[in-house]
């Protein structure tokens, strides 16, 4: 007779789940909610759950599965342009670290998933994770990511900052006001085009609205300006933007372009966004 403790069960599925729906994520190069991943990992592991209760076996079918997938990815990302793709990544990721932690639980000499220690089996799932990542995001970058990858230049009073963005097809962000397009960047690249008394201000200001208007005392004359927003996520946002003195992308200078100060994801192989 099999004893399966409900508490451990839960962990160790909302562990594994996590580190599914975070791969996934990191994957798909758009900007994604800890949180939210948190609270699809919970509804994975509170449905691993389910599936153990007396009479409620059958829930835990191959096709219940796959259907339980659609939730707890809406509830991870969000139903938008990138659900698709994501949901294609947590499916094909689901699949691989499975493959990987049972061939590793059969080298070690085990027999799958319950007769593995929860021990071993959380060693396994994050060396799977990590192995996963580091081929998927190596394929990715070199193959189809690669083509999309640009070199940008922005120049901004004497001063030059060299990084590289993706062309993103789901970034349609124009300045409402004047039409004019904005190329969204880490704060951390366009720190070194502003001035060193603004620095410390950028670098410190979580607030958008707050930055614009604490800019001004700093720096009379560096017009900072707000651009709305809507991603997953959040329903209405703001971006801090300038206007440098030239961008220049792929070797193709950009007119009238506005830059916004952003904060993307570590780990990623581009700093900034731009429409493609």
């Amino acid at each position: 007779m099999t004893v399966i403790y409900i508490d451990s069960l839960f962990i160790l599925n909302f562990i594994i789940n996590y580190l599914l729906l975070l791969l996934s994520a990191r994957l798909t190069g758009a900007p994604f909610i800890r949180w939210r991943l948190s609270l699809g990992a919970a509804l994975g592991a509170a449905y691993a759950v389910v599936t153990v209760l007396p009479g409620l076996t059958w829930t835990g079918s191959v096709l219940a599965k796959v259907i339980m997938t659609l939730p707890i990815a809406a509830l991870s990302r969000g139903i938008g342009r990138g659900f698709p793709r994501f949901l294609a990544l947590f499916w094909l990721t689901s699949c691989l670290l499975a493959g990987i932690v049972l061939g590793l639980g059969l080298m070690a000499g085990g027999t799958p998933y319950l007769h593995i220690p929860a021990e071993a089996l959380l060693l396994m799932a994050a060396a799977a994770y990590f192995i996963l990542f580091a081929a998927l995001r190596g394929i990715a970058r070199f193959g189809g990511l690669r083509s999309r990858l640009l070199p940008v230049e922005v120049t901004f009073r004497g001063r030059r900052a060299v990084f590289s963005a993706l062309a993103d097809t789901g970034h349609t962000l124009t300045d409402p006001m004047t039409g004019q397009s904005v190329l969204i960047a880490d704060k951390s690249c366009l720190m070194p085009l502003m001035p060193t008394e603004a620095r410390a201000l950028i670098s410190a200001s979580e607030n958008p609205v707050e930055l614009v208007e604490q800019i001004r005392l700093v720096d009379g004359a560096l017009l900072f300006r707000l651009i709305p927003y809507q991603a997953i996520g959040t329903r209405r946002g703001w971006l801090a933007a300038f206007t440098p003195d030239s961008v220049v992308i792929n070797g193709e200078k950009k007119v009238k372009m506005l830059v916004a100060f952003s904060t993307l994801s570590a780990g990623r192989a581009y700093r900034a966004l731009i429409g493609a």
